[in-house]
């Protein structure tokens, strides 16, 4: 499969990096933002969007949502499992703290903010769990794209 971005084509079935990495016995680890896993299903408007993600197993809530609600909560939840499994997929080992790309793709006011203690926490548990092994961790941080204010 073939992804352009940037109008660089990426062959999102290579091992590039990470099939280097794994094939030299390193865990590889995935934290922050991803542009290139099935981001087309974050483009177009919010009907789009919404009719996208439900054909995908990803739920939907309101730009407004409250996330601190249990339902809006279990929601976010259950897509970023679902975003960190499209991730490992590709062949990583550990995938957490997941954007599907820039905070806007959350489609959530209130959580158009850095959240760095959560990706640095995801960061650190990837370290725990192969810390006696050699390994491999992308982290992309969202911090270079300002919030709304």
């Amino acid at each position: 499969m073939l992804f352009k971005i940037n109008k660089i084509i990426i062959l999102l079935n290579s091992s590039v990096l990470r099939g280097a990495y794994k094939k030299s016995g390193y865990k590889t680890g995935f934290v922050g933002k991803c542009h290139v896993i099935d981001h087309d299903l974050l483009k177009g408007n919010e009907r789009k969007v919404k009719e996208s993600w439900q054909r995908n197993d990803l739920q939907v809530y309101g730009k407004s949502a409250n996330p601190r609600k249990t339902e809006v909560n279990n929601k976010m939840g259950h897509n970023h499992r679902i975003w960190s499994e499209k991730i490992k997929n590709y062949g990583f080992d550990f995938a957490d703290a997941v954007y599907a790309a820039n905070l806007r793709e959350l489609f959530n006011d209130s959580l158009n903010c850095h959240n760095v203690e959560w990706k640095n926490k995801a960061v650190l548990d990837f370290i725990d769990e192969f810390y006696k092994e050699p390994f491999f961790l992308y982290y992309c941080e969202t911090v270079p794209h300002d919030p709304a204010p």
